[in-house]
């Protein structure tokens, strides 16, 4: 049962935490890959949601700190990451801009090769979800966030999925 943990700590939130951490203030590419930093954002907060679901409380504020020194990070209680979550994927689906063909989104986004409205639909999508999972301890809050994932615009069809295309098929 700790598959789960595991791969997500160990692999794909070490590299979310790693794009956050360069396109971030003072990171090698501060400023310069905003729709990335919004996409990395988005993606982040759907494995954190993953794993708090998995597992209840989970190590999140002090999670993946290590360079910081920070190797026994204190776990955080499951309505504070959801709280968190929520503000954080809103503020992705906000922040998100025009395409820009020189910063490269597109060539690097494999699941939407650079559609900053399926991003923003895949944003909002997961704020219903999240706000519906959160409905019977915070109904206002889930009210919020719901009202304002729908006005947001949502995934509607199967071309809205985020799934990254093999030579297989998706």
């Amino acid at each position: 049962n700790a598959a789960p943990w595991d791969f997500l700590y160990n692999d794909v939130l070490q590299n979310l935490e790693e794009i956050l951490k360069q396109t971030g203030t003072g990171g090698f590419e501060d400023g310069k890959r905003p729709n990335l930093r919004q996409a990395a954002r988005i993606l982040r907060a759907y494995n954190f949601m993953r794993l708090t679901d998995y597992y209840g409380n989970v190590p999140y504020t002090e999670a993946l700190k290590g360079r910081d020194g920070i190797f026994f990070p204190k776990y955080t209680p499951q309505e504070e990451i959801y709280t968190d979550l929520l503000k954080e994927v809103s503020e992705a689906v906000k922040g998100f801009g025009a395409a820009n063909a020189g910063d490269g989104f597109a060539n690097a986004d494999l699941f939407y090769q650079g559609d900053v409205d399926k991003w923003k639909k895949f944003g909002n999508t997961l704020l219903l979800r999240m706000a519906l999972r959160i409905s019977k301890v915070d109904a206002a809050k889930a009210g919020q966030y719901a009202t304002a994932a729908i006005s947001g615009g949502l995934m509607t069809s199967n071309a809205d999925m985020a799934f990254i295309k093999t030579a297989l098929g998706p």
